[in-house]
């Protein structure tokens, strides 16, 4: 299958999807995320899959979140757009009955942590940054990014971050439990490639439904949690905080 803002590759089962848009350090818009979607649906119907790792192009970043200049000119509707086509995204990869790992080669910053945070591991080199921004563009992370980080970290660390909006180094996430595993640029995929496989080949079946029980207790109500988030974002995208802070960030962009 061709794609124009990722790339994938299968190998004994285990696909990896990179994220191929390093020049805007392969932020998200709409027509990225319907591509993975796309590629999702596609690997899930493979016989013989074994895991799923996500990368990103390049060595700045894994993902920088949405594509701001992408959302700056979107209306309400659209927007709303852009969160539901987000949910269907996380939702595949949350109920993806084989391993996934996100391998962190860079900056993973609002949507693009919260795609590390949909995945069940995550590896990370050292100069990988973590964080959740949204509120200084006058933003909620609306792609699941609270309820996954309060579920891994905790209401403090959760409040923390969001309300700060303040960037977690790989040393600090290793400790707070946000990333699994820092290693070297060298050796980043392949350490992935041999965690999903070392687990896969645990049995599939087994791995399948093992997944299924921790994400049932986990996931009650998945669905109801990221409406709210989502609908918390919507709230947040059409208020004059909102609409300031991606000025600013529209403003600091033309002066670079």
């Amino acid at each position: 299958m061709n794609y124009t803002h990722l790339s994938l590759q299968e190998r004994d089962g285990i696909f990896v999807l990179t994220l191929n848009r390093p020049n805007s350090l392969n932020a998200l818009n709409m027509d990225t995320l319907a591509e993975i979607r796309e590629a999702l649906d596609f690997i899930k119907s493979k016989d013989g899959l074994q895991g799923l790792i996500f990368t990103g192009q390049g060595e700045k970043a894994f993902c920088a979140g949405a594509d701001l200049k992408n959302v700056r000119e979107m209306d309400p509707q659209d927007f709303l757009e852009f969160i539901n086509i987000s949910f269907e995204v996380w939702e595949r990869i949350w109920n993806m009955p084989v391993p996934t790992a996100a391998a962190l080669n860079g900056l993973a910053l609002g949507g693009g942590c919260e795609l590390a945070l949909a995945c069940d591991f995550r590896l990370a080199v050292k100069e990988a940054v973590l964080g959740l921004p949204e509120i200084n563009h006058g933003l909620l992370p609306g792609w699941g990014g609270i309820l996954f980080m309060l579920r891994i970290v905790g209401r403090a660390k959760t409040l923390e971050h969001v309300l700060t909006g303040k960037t977690i180094a790989a040393e600090q996430a290793l400790e707070m439990g946000l990333i699994t595993q820092i290693t070297s640029r060298e050796t980043l995929l392949s350490e992935a490639k041999q965690l999903v496989s070392t687990i896969a080949k645990k049995g599939l079946q087994t791995v399948k439904w093992a997944k299924q029980v921790i994400n049932d207790y986990q996931t009650a109500d998945l669905r109801k949690a990221f409406i709210h988030e989502a609908l918390s974002g919507l709230a947040c995208f059409v208020s004059d905080e909102a609409q300031k802070g991606l000025e600013s960030f529209s403003l600091k962009n033309k002066k670079k």
